[in-house]
């Protein structure tokens, strides 16, 4: 079996994290498979030395090619676009990003799940925050993060629609296709058009992986506006198609739900505190502390809402702001 990671790199991305990103990514478990690291450098005009880097890595180990950009044409979906087109015929890709920090056996439980799972054209894991103490931000996000992998089990038990952000996964070679560059949010549509074929998302419980999260509330609510947005335009350009599609009735109602329940999530306040036992059975430490941040989360996720519809109505374009990143 073949396999292909790309990594995506934004031209403010620095030398440090591509480091780990290497050291992590080759030291994944293969079982076998064929693979190469595919890495996606955005750059300035001149030398990068992060390019530098990478041609200078030892040959052992996975292979790895660079392709250099001098554009951001597209941003992270221009840069997967241009990888994909450098591809032959492979069996597998996994998307990551220069954050993604999988667990070891990441690659091998998710194809096993993609194999095991006919109709799945995409598999994927559990998130968790790499970065959970450098903030209080950080911590009440690797919060949420728990709450995100329990929606995933349940949708997975009830075959519902499952939104891996950013893609972050493993993709049957046969359903990759090409990114929409002017999405707002370039995974989301993926998934919905996935759906819309009748695949489906595998979820497994056997493996993680682990990404940084926005440092400060001004990062998150930045972060949270555009994914608001592309779940506006999401729902603006498939509710008709999901409407009348013929795929599971569960299906159809995960997409609805994923799409407008982020809304209207300050209806669950009252129920928030009751997560703390669930966050107890987890072993989460500073639960008190973790809860009084996710009702101030609830809050900005309802602003970001509203922020979103805001500029849907006076047509204002989202902009990819850039983030900061921990050396982890």
């Amino acid at each position: 079996m073949k396999l292909s990671m790309i990594v995506p790199v934004a031209s403010f991305e620095p030398l440090g994290v591509l480091e780990k990103s290497v050291r992590s990514l080759r030291g994944l478990d293969l079982d076998g498979m064929h693979a190469e690291l595919v890495y996606v450098i955005d750059r300035e005009k001149g030398m990068d030395e992060r390019v530098e880097f990478l041609q200078n890595l030892s040959k052992e180990g996975i292979p790895i090619r660079v392709i250099s950009r001098m554009d951001t044409r597209g941003k992270r979906a221009g840069a997967i676009n241009d990888a994909l087109a450098t591809l032959g015929s492979v069996d597998y890709v996994a998307l990551f990003d220069i954050d993604s920090r999988p667990e070891p056996n990441f690659l091998v439980e998710t194809v096993k799940s993609l194999r095991s799972q006919g109709d799945a054209a995409i598999a994927s894991s559990a998130r968790y925050v790499t970065n959970a103490e450098t903030s209080f931000t950080t911590r009440i996000i690797s919060a949420e993060y728990l709450f995100f992998a329990d929606v995933f089990r349940i949708f997975e038990r009830a075959d519902g629609f499952k939104q891996f952000n950013g893609l972050i996964g493993v993709i049957d070679g046969k359903a990759v296709g090409k990114l929409d560059e002017k999405a707002v949010c370039e995974d989301l549509d993926f998934m919905q058009k996935i759906y819309l074929k009748n695949k489906t998302a595998a979820f497994t419980r056997k493996t993680r992986v682990g990404e940084q999260a926005p440092t400060t509330l001004k990062e998150l609510y930045n972060q949270r506006v555009r994914w608001m947005t592309g779940a506006l335009e999401g729902f603006k350009a498939y509710f008709p198609r999901f409407a009348h599609a013929n795929i599971l009735r569960s299906r159809k109602l995960g997409w609805f739900l994923s799409l407008t329940v982020p809304f209207t999530s300050f209806i669950f306040m009252p129920v928030l505190p009751f997560y703390g036992i669930r966050m107890r059975k987890a072993k989460v430490k500073n639960i008190s502390l973790k809860i009084i941040g996710l009702l101030i989360h609830i809050w900005l996720i309802s602003l970001c809402g509203l922020r979103a519809i805001l500029n849907q109505i006076l047509k204002q374009r989202v902009e990819w702001k850039e983030t900061s990143r921990a050396d982890v």
